[in-house]
């Protein structure tokens, strides 16, 4: 019976701990999700867009016609309208992805 060093057994066991330990390096590709895929940057941006755009123009109108704050009001009210249409429109191609694959 051969007697190993301390210093063996100790590397052995680390090496054994660190394997029982260790986490993936790499994902499958369905479940990483790059910054433009992820669904709730992409909702929360289309929303924003469609409501920053409306009251551009919204105060476009009121410094045209001079109409303070009723463009504004309009505009942002229809925006929040274009937003949910376009939070709709996002999630409802990405159901219908997940159904086809």
């Amino acid at each position: 019976m051969e007697n190993k060093p301390a210093e063996h057994t100790f590397e052995v066991r680390l090496r054994n701990l660190e394997d029982r330990i260790k986490i993936p390096a790499t994902r499958s590709s369905k479940s990483s999700l790059t910054r433009s895929e992820n669904p709730i940057i992409r909702v929360g941006a289309e929303f924003f867009s469609g409501v920053a755009v409306s009251m551009l123009f919204g105060v476009a109108i009121d410094r045209y016609w001079n109409t303070h704050p009723y463009g504004l009001l309009i505009a942002f009210s229809l925006g929040i309208c274009t937003g949910f249409f376009n939070v709709f429109r996002v999630l409802k191609r990405k159901e219908e992805r997940a159904r086809s694959q």
